[in-house]
């Protein structure tokens, strides 16, 4: 999973580096699931079989620049998103999703951009570009860093989820099993760092 891998995981692969030298990875972003030890994959709740072990589940809030809290249009309540230019993952349908669980029935936005890359979606939100929904693995270094911030406390799940996929003939290679713990600490740190019961 791309965004995992260059949003979250990437910076901190050196450390599984410094605590595990002798562990030589190969980490590929193709998306085909064959010849691997371990995958994260994102996947609907209900299409994820016994294969996958849940990592955390995909909870989205809006997330923009500090820069579009000191603007024009104000951010006082989520039916003001409706009023900035909102940026989308490939579809509409999370945006409205969330809108509507809080309570937002106008869900038609004043503008908006469709784009189907997490990075570049951060990116844009980052510039000022409009106000992007992000899951916590997205953003999460962006909002301790102060490159965003989410202007309200509400949090949705999505029917979706993060998960691990391990191939059952790896047996008990040494350095699968060193990466997996390591993997599931980072993950356990992510939830209490972003308060994910």
């Amino acid at each position: 999973m791309p965004t995992v891998l260059n949003l979250w995981l990437a910076d901190r692969l050196p450390n599984f580096r410094r605590l595990h030298p002798s562990v030589d990875l190969e980490i590929s972003t193709s998306g085909k699931r064959a010849n691997f030890d371990l995958a994260i994959v994102d996947e609907f709740v209900y299409k994820a079989g016994p294969a996958l072990t849940l990592l955390i589940p995909l909870l989205l809030t809006p997330v923009c620049a500090p820069s579009l809290l000191e603007g024009p249009v104000p951010l006082r309540s989520p039916a003001d998103l409706v009023n900035h230019h909102l940026i989308h993952e490939c579809e509409t349908m999370r945006w409205k999703r969330w809108l509507e669980q809080e309570g937002v029935l106008e869900t038609t936005p004043k503008s908006s951009t469709t784009l189907d890359d997490c990075t570049l979606i951060m990116r844009e939100a980052i510039n000022g570009a409009g106000i992007a929904l992000a899951d916590t693995i997205m953003a999460q270094d962006f909002l301790q860093q102060g490159k965003l911030v989410a202007p309200f406390h509400a949090r949705h799940t999505y029917p979706a989820g993060i998960y691990l996929h391990q191939r059952r003939s790896i047996g008990n290679k040494p350095g699968t099993g060193l990466f997996q713990d390591w993997l599931l600490a980072e993950v356990a740190d992510h939830k209490q760092v972003m308060a994910i019961a």
